[in-house]
């Protein structure tokens, strides 16, 4: 009589271990699918200087790849920030200007830092324009955009 009792006490504590594994397993998965989303949503990262002429590049890549951030440009002491939602524009700032006129004036610049910070934006769509179709459209000579 004493052996069922033992194998109960066994069978009982296997089935213990075996929900505690279980539970363990799926913190674990959980955890793992967290760290990976988290992982995810950053490892995009992009930085560069205006010196080396890739800022528009770079721009065309946060849209092509439809990246929602902050591109924080810093020049001298100034700052512009040109805020993204799933690669599209939603409004540019630099020197108290908004919209194409801050974009011109970033486009304007030859030295300076910018670097992508990928993070929710929450903003009204305020800029309606296709960047890189307006990008495209600015004249370096004349500082303009070039609309027909």
């Amino acid at each position: 009589m004493v052996l069922p009792v033992i194998s109960g006490v066994a069978a009982g504590f296997i089935l213990v271990r075996a929900i505690v594994w279980g539970a363990k397993t799926a913190i674990q998965r959980n955890k793992t699918t967290r760290e990976e989303g988290r992982i995810r949503d950053t490892s995009f990262f992009l930085s560069g200087t205006i010196e080396e002429g890739r800022l528009r590049e770079d721009i065309f890549h946060i849209t092509d790849h439809e990246k929602t951030g902050v591109l924080h440009i810093l020049i001298g002491r100034r700052k512009g920030y040109m805020l993204f939602f799933q690669g599209r524009v939603f409004d540019i700032f630099y020197r108290e200007q908004k919209g194409r006129d801050a974009l011109r004036l970033l486009l304007e610049q030859r030295e300076g830092k910018y670097f992508f910070e990928v993070r929710p934006v929450r903003h009204p769509d305020l800029f309606q324009d296709d960047i890189k179709q307006l990008i495209s459209l600015y004249n370096e000579t004349t500082g303009k955009f070039q609309i027909t």
